[in-house]
């Protein structure tokens, strides 16, 4: 299985962290009348959102791309609550209603369910931004409340 460095090291320049250049490769997706990739990665570790960020933004660059997504599906034992914010910055390029909603939000893991505190409200416009099945289905299979 390929790596992400076997396919993308030539439209790096510099370093980028250890734990996604080895991640192994799961799926590419290449649109090329679109100009778009979009890459799914199971990595062993967590990847910090600002450096999978960065990299998009310079592959997307240096290849002449219209858009370079990098897609992280992660093992569940590496999930803890500090993911919450990995989980809202995918919330938010995807265009779902993530920032004023979740902002000072509590979260708590235990017994491996998530409990998400709304601090502001706003469990109504998570359910009409289509996101709410997403949302249902885990808060139905006992892993999430909110």
């Amino acid at each position: 299985m390929n790596r992400f460095e076997d396919v993308f090291r030539p439209f790096l320049q510099g370093n980028a962290a250890q734990q996604l250049m080895r991640a192994p490769i799961h799926h590419i997706d290449a649109k090329r009348e679109k100009r778009q990739i979009t890459v799914e990665l199971h990595p062993e570790q967590r990847i910090p959102m600002e450096e999978i960020t960065r990299v998009e933004k310079q592959i997307m660059q240096t290849a002449n791309l219209a858009l370079f997504e990098i897609m992280t599906r992660y093992r569940p034992e590496l999930f803890c609550c500090e993911s919450m914010e990995d989980i809202l910055h995918e919330l938010r390029k995807r265009g779902y209603p993530a920032n004023g909603i979740f902002e000072g939000s509590g979260q708590k893991l235990e017994n491996g369910t998530l409990t998400i505190s709304l601090r502001h409200g706003g469990y109504n416009l998570i359910q009409q931004s289509h996101s709410a099945p997403d949302w249902s289905a885990v808060r139905n299979g006992g892993r999430c409340s909110v």
